[in-house]
Order: structure tokens, then sequence, then C-alpha cells
């Protein structure tokens, strides 16, 4: 619990929406990014008192350390959490999407039409319950949702984030709009290896005995079983075949998912080309109607169901933003991020607290107090209240500033590794004109991240280290030209792809501003690895070299 919840007292009036086993859902008079109404999930007493509170705040934290064009991504596509809401300190739910009209279909049922909750498992039934529900639902529709769905898990896995209980349950579809998915729940998936809750799965739709629950591979191997029973009509399909009559290749997908073994399980992106190559020539027709009748004839005299089954000419996009997962050196809240510039990392989540007059907006999310009032010093870096020391797993106090500070270099060191191991494959992709658009999104993913270990780097405290201040500044400044030249590096590689690699591009004047920011932040990974070596030793870290930076 912190003091950027949200009071309960400030939603406003409630209107029950919905409740179920975990609690009941609320309609409350908010909007997050000034377009998406609200609802509240109050959880009940029971599950309360089995969730890991920290893990819910770190959740709506993620939005903050991510991307502008990442999180509007994510939240087109799940009711994530955005706010958490408490009453006298605890911790009672939080606030997400309210779930959009276009996932909520208009189905025909014994007493007369209504629009029901677009759940998938209405899917998984065979052609005549569909006709009888007046689903519009051919084989160009099923395509289309598994391919935005394998999108959208795409996305997930590339935030570090695994669904865990991928089932007809928690997973809507849209008949007229796209992406055709949209997930629900959110607050049970793991988000870089933590849960709010304690992962469980929807029966007929568990992993093999013993296997890790909530991880990518687990994912995969559910989405096999949902593109199988979409096509068979049936709840509990298991053969792979049925999907031969569309796409030999999606078959022979859906048999590598069912593997026992995780790591021979194709990944959701793997699904893609072949997903995109079947849709043009799938088939439009529905059961019992003439070749090319699209959406039935709804009953009361009304033309066509309201939601029917609408193409979307021009999806998906060309390209979609790149990701990566924030990595920052702080245990649930990523501190603010104050002097952005070029690419600035800014926030999603604006939700209107019109009562009380105030915007929650970006880092101030994460630093409203429980009165509304504004955020007490917005540009202070969370606290890490303790510390290990790395290769002795020795927990050390907060009064050893030292060890902390140390702490927090080592998690920006960390991150910073991985995104500068993009960086030298993808050069050579696109200077040797092989992958270019695999090495393009290389320095995309490796950019974003730049920013968010920038971010961090800033609001590094290093005056109880041996290296004092230099420590920091020296790695901001290695960091700065870094992000520069990862930059520069983007602009090369979009202008060698649209010139089909021709020679000007390769040596254009981008791939000499990259070239020269990289020697500038050479120079500067050196100061930093003299500054911050006596401490990397003393506190049993590596010393790094220039390439782990």
């Amino acid at each position: 619990m912190t003091g950027n919840n949200l009071p309960v007292d400030a939603l406003g009036p409630r209107t029950e929406i919905g409740s179920g086993g975990q609690g009941t859902v609320y309609a409350v008079p908010r909007t997050i990014n000034r377009s998406w109404p609200v609802a509240y999930k109050a959880y009940n007493t029971a599950t309360l008192a089995t969730l890991d509170i920290g893990a819910l705040e770190a959740m709506v934290g993620y939005l903050d350390a991510l991307p502008y064009a990442v999180g509007r991504d994510l939240c087109d596509r799940a009711a994530w959490p955005a706010a958490v809401v408490e009453e006298h300190t605890t911790v009672t739910g939080f606030l997400m999407r309210r779930i959009a009209g276009e996932f909520k279909p208009r189905m025909r049922w014994p007493a007369g039409y209504r629009e029901a909750l677009g759940q998938v498992q209405f899917l998984l039934n065979n052609d005549q319950y569909l006709a009888a529900r007046e689903l519009p639902v051919h084989d160009r529709f099923r395509l289309e949702f598994l391919r935005d769905t394998a999108e959208t898990l795409e996305l997930f896995h590339g935030l570090q984030i695994a669904v865990g209980d991928l089932s007809p349950n928690n997973l809507l579809f849209s008949l007229s709009s796209r992406p055709r998915c949209f997930f629900i729940d959110c607050d049970a998936m793991r988000v870089r290896g933590r849960s709010v809750m304690t992962a469980v799965e929807t029966a007929d739709w568990q992993v093999p005995a013993g296997e890790e629950l909530a991880t990518d591979h687990s994912d995969a191997y559910k989405f096999g079983l949902l593109a199988i029973r979409l096509f068979a009509g049936d709840q509990s399909a298991r053969d792979p075949d049925v999907l031969s009559r569309v796409a030999p290749e999606l078959a022979a997908l859906a048999s590598r998912s069912l593997s026992t073994t995780p790591g021979q399980r194709p990944k959701p992106a793997d699904w893609l080309a072949p997903l995109d190559a079947a849709i043009p020539a799938a088939s439009l027709s529905l059961p019992g109607q003439p070749p090319g009748h699209v959406v039935w004839t709804a009953g009361a005299g009304t033309g066509t169901p309201p939601h029917g089954y609408v193409p979307v000419p021009g999806y998906p996009p060309v390209a979609r933003p790149p990701q990566s997962p924030p990595r920052l050196p702080v245990a649930t809240r990523p501190p603010a991020r104050p002097g952005y510039r070029r690419g600035q990392v800014r926030a999603l989540v604006t939700v209107a607290l019109i009562g009380l007059g105030v915007w929650i907006a970006g880092p101030t999310l994460a630093k409203l107090t429980s009165t509304g009032g504004a955020p007490a010093n917005p540009g202070a870096p969370a606290a890490v209240a303790t510390a290990t020391a790395a290769g002795t797993g020795t927990a050390t106090g907060p009064a050893d500033d030292g060890a902390t500070q140390a702490a927090a270099v080592q998690r920006v060191l960390e991150a910073s590794r991985t995104d500068r191991a993009r960086i030298g494959g993808a050069v050579s992709q696109v200077a040797g004109c092989g992958d270019v658009s695999g090495g393009l999104a290389a320095f995309q993913q490796a950019s974003s991240g730049r920013q968010i270990e920038l971010g961090a780097a800033r609001t590094l405290d290093t005056g109880a280290l041996s290296g004092g201040g230099a420590v920091a500044a020296t790695l901001v400044e290695a960091l700065q030209h870094s992000l520069a030249a990862d930059d520069a590096f983007v602009r090369w590689a979009q202008a060698v792809r649209d010139s089909g690699c021709s020679d000007a591009s390769l040596n254009n004047a981008d791939r000499h501003t990259a070239d020269a920011e990289s020697h500038q932040a050479t120079d500067a990974k050196q100061r930093f690895i003299s500054a911050w070596a006596p401490d990397a030793q003393r506190y049993g870290y590596p010393v790094p070299t220039e390439p782990d930076i």
C-alpha cells in the first residue's frame, strides 16, 4: 500500500455491472486517457487475503515505464489495471478500462435479442449453435481473430507478460472492430515473473502435468488449443488436423503447440505470417447460407445485427510500435523521469477525478496522495529499502547507503547489457543487406530500452560510493550518447530498407552520426568503468567492459 493509491470515496457513484468469485465490478463516472470509460473491480474479503498487493501496484506502475505508443497498444488489447483503489489505507481493488460495446455482440436468445459479453466460449460451438445465436462466424473471421490474438500475445511476451490462464472465459471477441480480441482479468497475469494472485488454470485448458504455469510456453500451448477448438467448433477438441482445411501449415503449428516439451512449441509470432497468408482466401460463407452471404438477417425488423461481422480494410497496419519491457532499478514503482527530450517516455494513463478537479497523469499517477493533492517531490526516485550484495546473498539494511546505491547502479547495467547485445548483430544485418527489417526492429527495441535506462540513471544517487557523483554522471553521459546512436541507427536502417539497400543509404549521414555517437559513448563508458570499478568490487559485482553497457 502506498500514498499513491486512490481513495474509494473519490470514485463517485458506482453502478454494479457484474460479479463473480473474486468480487464485484462497478461502472464509475471517470475516463482513462480522456477516451475510455472506467470500471472499478472491488475484491471480496476472501480474495483480498490472498493477493500480493505490491504486485498489483507494480502492474499499475508498469504503464508509466512504457513508451506511450506501446502502452496505448497494450491498453487497446487488455483491461490493464490503471490505478489501485483503497479505503482507509487498505487496498480494495483497482480501476481499469470498461469493456467497449464492440465486445458485446448482439445475439438471439430464446427470449429474444440482447447483447452479451463476447466471451470466446460462444465461438467454440458447432454451426447449429452459432446459427441459433445468429453469430456471423465464418473461416475468415476465425483466422482474423486468431491473427489478432497471436499478435497480442507477441506484444505481451515482448513485455514479459504471460497470460497464464488463457481460456475462453477471459478472452473476448469483436465482430466489428480490429483488433478482434480483448483480454480481461489482467490481474491474474504474470508480469516479469510476479503475480498478484496464485496461478490457476481453467478446466480442460491445463498444460501438461508438472509444467510451470503462467509462462510464454504455457500461453503457446493454450493458443494451439484455441486454434483447434475454434475451427472444430468444440470446447474440448485436440485434433490439429481440423485446421488442414484452411491451411496445412496452421495444422502443423497447432500440432507443435501441443508438444509436451515447452521449448519446441511455436511462438505466437510464428503464427502471424501463415495466418496473414490464409486470410484473403478464407471463406465468408455461413452454415446454411448461399456463398457470399456474410451476415444473417436479424429478427425484430432490424435488418442485420448491429454487431454483425464487419471487415476492417487496411488492418493490420504496416508496422506496430516496437515494444521493450521496462527495466528499472526499483522494486515496484518506476521513478519519475525528468528532462526527457527526444523519444520521451510519456505517461499513458490519465484518469479524470472530476469531483476533485485533478488529473492523474503519467508519473503523477504513481505520486498522487490519498487526499488528491499534488505529488510530493515528483522527481524523487522510489525508495529501495534493502539491497543484496551480488555473489554473497547478504542483505544490507537501509543504513548502508553505499550498498543500496551500488545495487541501483547494477540494475541499470544489467538492463543496459541486453540492449547493447541487440545492436551488434543488428548492425551486421543491415550493413550486409540481410534481414534489414529484423535489424531495424532490434534498433527500435534497443532505443526504447535505452530511454528507460537513461531515465533510471538520471535518478541515481551515488554520493555514498567511493566514485561519488562521477559514477552517475558518466553513466548518464554514456547512455545519452548510446541512445543518440540507437536513434541514428534506426534512421539509417529505415533508409536502407526504403531504398532497397542502395550504396548511398548504406553510407549516409545517419550512419556517420551513429558511429560518431558510438565513439563518444565508448569514451564515456571508459570513464564510468574507472569510476565504478572500486565500488563494483567492494560490493561483489563484476566490473563491466565497454560491450556490457
